[in-house]
This record gives structure tokens, sequence and C-alpha cells, in this order.
């Protein structure tokens, strides 16, 4: 646990000018925010440690006697999805510049043919 003192910034620091306080006094520290666990063990929810450095996730799996066993997935496929995109004005203008026929492309392709020699 932290020492509780250092959970009490603004208390302590309340008549230094900001320009002279520590920079802790800017992180909003407090006794009212709860405290987390993380690889340096509790810090305050929210702070940059928290996230930066959580708990370390332990690697060893550990299976279950009384699990029921997992689903066969012998025939299990993922079905066709019905999402859909629809493009914006914009979109749709910049996708039709892109288009070309058929002949104009093949003109482009003889011509361009050689190019990186």
């Amino acid at each position: 646990m932290p020492d509780p003192d250092v959970l009490r910034v603004a208390e302590v620091y309340q008549n230094f000018a900001a320009d002279l306080a520590p920079l802790i006094t800017t992180m909003a520290i407090g006794a009212d925010v709860p405290l987390v666990d993380s690889a340096f063990g509790k810090v305050q929810e929210g702070s940059p440690i928290a996230f930066q450095h959580p708990l370390p996730v332990s690697r060893i799996i550990i299976r279950h006697v009384d699990a029921p066993p997992p689903p066969p997935l012998d025939n299990y496929h993922l079905e066709p999805t019905s999402v859909q995109f629809v493009c914006t004005h914009q979109q749709q203008l910049e996708l039709e510049c892109l288009a070309t026929a058929l002949e104009r492309s093949r003109q482009i392709k003889v011509a361009t043919r050689e190019q990186s020699r």
C-alpha cells in the first residue's frame, strides 16, 4: 500500500505557489480515488502507471476438470455477413474517378508495358 501521506498531496502543498509546487500536485491525487493493482503495487486508478504497467498476466493455462467440453468444430463455418458499406457522396465521386472502361485499360496496359526499363 502506498504511504497515506502520498494520497494527501493537495493538503500538504496547499500553501505553495503553483510554479513552486512539485509536479505531483497537478495529477489530481486524492484519497477518494480507488487504488488498483499494477506491476509496482497499488496505484491510483487512471494513473499512467496503471495503464502502462498493469499487473502481469499469468501465461499458465489451468484446465478445470468440471468445465464443459469445447464445442465440436468439424463442420463449423462463418455465415456470410449482411454488413454493407454505403459511400458518402464524396467517396462515391472518388470511386467513380477510378473507374476505367475495358478498352481504355487495355490501352494503358500497352502504353506502360515497357516503362520499367
